[in-house]
Parts: C-alpha cells; structure tokens; sequence
C-alpha cells in the first residue's frame, strides 16, 4: 500500500480480492486526486477504522468497500466525500452495523447515482429517507429490518427511473 501513497497523481485503484489491513489503507490518504478506490472483497475485512482513513480523499467519485464490517461510525466518517456518485458499502453483522443513523450522512452525499448497501439494520423510516437523494439511479438494499408493507409500498412509491434491489434478509439471532 504505501507504493501506491507514493503516486499522488493516481486517479484509479482497483485492490479488490486482495489482503491488506486497516492500517494499510493509512498510506492511500494523500492521493488527493483519486476518483475511483475499489477495495471489495478484500480477503481481511476493513472495519471503521480503515474506512476513517479514506475520510480525507474528497476527489473520490467512486468508492467500493464491499465486503467490508462497517459500523455508523464509518459512514459519519465519510460524510464529507460529497463528489461521491457511486458507494458501495457493507455493514458490520447485526444491530451495531448501519443503521437508521447513517442516514444524515448519506443525505448529504447529493451526486449519489448508485447506492449499494448490504447487511443492514435500516428500517422503515430510514429506507425511505434514501428517496431524497434526487439523483440516484440504482438503491441496493440487504435488510432484515424493514417491514412487509413498506416492501410492497417500495415498488409503487420509487421514482420510476430508480432501479431499486431490496433482499430481505433472515432477522440477525
């Protein structure tokens, strides 16, 4: 990692599959003009504490962290990547993952065009709060927590030109 930190001008990086650390991601946050990080899929999972070291990339357009075990904590993190169009995120298993709290956060992310979010605690309130992100063109959703109703309600209240992913996932034991 700390080869590619020593590249400013880099304005892509793909890392995913592979097996760096939280600590490793230190050595991205100078690359001021990276517009695309994919790191999905990485083979140890980066947890919030990886994440708040991407906070700084504020050119970032594109950000992938699937695969990964993030908390609220992270995401607040994240708030200010406002060139923001695509996210990936990945929650922390169960009730201290993402949730309803994240929400503010992603809000303010006004360019998202497409929103992937897995394995989360959203609910109701907070699922259809994503709906006031004016540009988005694509919502993936894993949740355990949304009601059946507001899963029926979805499909008739989304914006026609929203393609919106919801699976349902068995409540965490």
């Amino acid at each position: 990692m700390a080869v590619f930190g020593r590249i400013p001008s880099l304005r892509i990086l793909s890392l995913s599959g592979n097996s760096f650390s939280d600590p490793g991601l230190k050595h991205l946050a100078g690359l001021k003009e990276l517009q695309a990080l994919h790191l999905g899929q990485n083979r140890l999972p980066i947890t919030d504490a990886g994440a708040i070291n991407l906070a700084g990339l504020m050119a970032l357009e594109s950000l992938d962290l699937q695969g990964a075990h993030l908390t609220d904590t992270a995401v607040a993190a994240l708030k200010n990547l406002k060139q923001l169009r695509r996210l990936y995120l990945n929650s922390a298993s169960g009730k201290s993952g993402i949730t309803d709290a994240s929400i503010e956060h992603l809000l303010g992310m006004t360019k998202l065009t497409r929103l992937w979010i897995q394995n989360t605690a959203l609910t109701d309130k907070g699922v259809q709060q994503l709906f006031d992100l004016m540009d988005l063109k694509e919502l993936y959703l894993s949740t355990s927590a949304i009601s059946e109703k507001l899963r029926t309600e979805l499909q008739q209240l989304r914006p026609s030109s929203l393609k919106l992913h919801l699976l349902v996932q068995p409540t965490p034991k």
